[in-house]
């Protein structure tokens, strides 16, 4: 078997795999389903200046007022 022949059949095996992803992310995506991963591994935990990120985005996220809280507290000062 030549170099032009395992490139030829790397390119399929890509190709092929590319394919197979392809359909169950529209399966999933056609149905809703969401992908949660392996529920028993344990989560990583970020370290340092990744920690810091995650939690100021967490942190400016749950303080955030939705939509109708800030519909009813204009209407409560009126």
């Amino acid at each position: 078997m030549g170099q032009a022949d395992r490139q030829t059949l790397l390119r399929k095996a890509v190709v092929a795999v590319a394919c197979t992803l392809a359909v169950i992310m529209h399966a999933m995506w056609s149905d809703g389903t969401h992908y949660i991963g392996d529920a028993t591994r344990p989560k990583p935990t970020p370290s340092g200046a990744r920690r810091s990120r995650i939690a100021a985005f967490w942190e400016r996220t749950m303080n955030r007022t939705t939509p109708v809280e800030r519909d009813t507290a204009a209407e409560q000062q009126t």
